[in-house]
């Protein structure tokens, strides 16, 4: 399950872009909203994202970072 969590998550980016709608910030109840951060409601919103920036962190440091872009 874990080794399969990166391609799902791929995957869920890729129809975010296609689709227009970027998923929101789950069990994020008081948000700081100091610093210009922008935090999404549970549920998400529609929007056009031009990039999505995935990363993935496993054991014994493997790390990786995938960026998605539209054309």
């Amino acid at each position: 399950a874990l080794g399969a969590s990166g391609a799902i998550e791929t995957a869920f980016a890729a129809l975010a872009l296609r689709d227009g709608w970027v998923p929101g910030s789950l069990n994020c109840e008081n948000p700081v909203t100091e610093g210009g951060l922008t935090f999404l409601p549970p549920g998400g919103v529609t929007g056009r994202p031009a990039t999505v920036l995935k990363q993935s962190f496993g054991f014994g440091g493997t790390n990786a970072a995938l960026v998605l872009a539209r054309d």
